[in-house]
């Protein structure tokens, strides 16, 4: 984190509840979509929930992409960063 961010506090900086929310709702998630595919007795159903899950995930990555790089500021463009970021 030191690397990447040049900060020692980076724990301070943390917004926990935030991250375990977040995390929360990713197993949740994961859970229901796997109840979900139990339920479903069709592998028709299945591919498709499948081919759905994969596309909103690479969606989801190129909206982040779009946000982080419109939303201005030096330290928020992806390819703008020293190699320790990467790296870290």
């Amino acid at each position: 984190a030191h690397f990447a961010y040049g900060k020692e506090e980076v724990m301070k900086a943390i917004d926990f509840g935030g991250l375990f929310t977040s995390i929360g709702v990713v197993v949740v998630a994961i859970a229901t979509g796997l109840y979900v595919s139990y339920l479903l007795k069709s592998d028709t159903a299945r591919n498709i929930c499948n081919r759905l899950g994969s596309v909103s995930g690479v969606l989801l990555i190129v909206f982040n992409a779009v946000v982080s790089s419109l939303s201005g500021g030096e330290q928020t463009n992806l390819w703008d960063q020293q190699w320790p970021f990467y790296v870290a």
